[in-house]
């Protein structure tokens, strides 16, 4: 199975270096691929990486809140994905994906 990677402004996406570079290069501000993934930038750090996990620290700015000053639902859902997909990476760098399904 091919899986195209996501890239925008020539940006490469966190999944794409992973893949390219190993897991390590999850650590560290979260780097967008300037996707749906961008609401995320300078308000995502991974600290820590394991197998099948990974450690992280969000701060929930005012462009992530709701109308009561706490996080919104999209942007949890945007969190749980990306995240969710970091801890697959971690395993296999090459086999990213995350489902409701």
């Amino acid at each position: 199975l091919a899986r195209r990677f996501c890239a925008a402004a020539g940006r490469e996406s966190y999944i794409r270096r992973a893949a390219v570079g190993g897991r390590e290069t999850l650590l560290g501000p979260f780097q967008s691929s300037g996707k749906y993934d961008a609401v995320l930038s300078g308000f995502l750090e991974c600290s820590a990486i394991g197998d099948g996990e990974v450690t992280c620290k969000v701060t929930v700015g005012e462009s992530l809140q709701n109308n009561y000053g706490t996080m919104h639902g999209g942007a949890t859902a945007t969190l749980v994905d990306v995240l969710g997909t970091m801890a697959l990476l971690t395993r296999d760098p090459l086999r990213p994906g995350v489902s409701v399904e």
